[in-house]
């Protein structure tokens, strides 16, 4: 699980990487500079007077006015093509920013997504085994560990597998009168019950093992299994032995 939280972690890190270059690079140098022409237009030296005296002799055409007519409909002929295509007049920088913004939602519900998915197999895992567990432990001299401990090692659940064994000698001890089961008992109880008994270093060794394996939640190799399913072995026949 750890390794899988890493690497989840790793991902989102890679992935805000990815969008601050994708951002740093789009916004680049978008806007134009708009230059003005600052010079004076100074008034023409034509006086009113005179140019009412011959402006009849001329057919003046105003240039100007038509070319800021044709200017002006070109302009709201664009405007009303953008209108067409999004319903309103908007920036197209920020329709881009709208854009990423919305890449980068879908992209942290993704990653939350799969971290609440990843989290919630592994805790229904737990739960399956600490329920098996409880349920073992109701009333472990009658219950059947053995098929239980045949899918553990056939899963490669080492953990699953040495947590059975250890239940597996308690229940024996039980059945032998070497000690008396209950179920709230600590293992420090059954080992002063056993201080006596030629099996009390083994069944030590497995004791301070089993802390380390389930509660310490330490994974066990195949190899380191198969050593300690040896010991746990050896213990359970001194244990039958009279």
């Amino acid at each position: 699980m750890r390794d899988k939280f890493k690497f989840y972690c790793y991902s989102v890190f890679i992935v805000c990487n990815f969008i601050f270059i994708f951002c740093k690079s789009s916004s680049g140098n978008n806007s134009e500079q708009v230059k003005y022409d600052s010079s004076v237009i100074k008034s023409s030296d034509l006086k009113k007077s005179e140019w009412e005296k011959q402006k009849d002799n001329y057919q003046y055409v105003k240039e100007g006015e038509k070319i800021k007519k044709a200017e002006k409909e070109d302009s709201l002929t664009e405007k009303k093509d953008d209108s067409l295509n999004w319903g309103f007049d908007i920036d197209t920088s920020v329709a881009r920013n709208v854009l990423i913004s919305l890449v980068i939602g879908v992209l942290i519900l993704i990653i939350v997504w799969l971290l609440r998915k990843s989290s919630w197999v592994f805790d229904k895992k737990v739960n399956d085994k600490n329920l098996l567990i409880a349920r073992l432990e109701e009333n472990l001299p009658e219950s059947d560990i053995h098929p239980h401990l045949s899918k553990a090692i056939n899963e490669k659940d080492f953990r699953l597998a040495f947590r059975l064994y250890y239940l597996l000698l308690i229940q024996q001890l039980s059945l032998q009168k070497q000690v008396v089961w209950r179920k709230e008992k600590t293992n420090g109880e059954y080992l002063v019950e056993c201080s006596s008994k030629n099996y009390f270093e083994s069944f030590n060794k497995l004791t301070l093992a089993f802390d380390q394996v389930w509660y310490g939640e330490y994974e066990l190799t195949k190899s380191s299994f198969e050593e300690y399913q040896n010991d746990f072995k050896s213990t359970l026949n001194q244990i039958k032995q009279p």
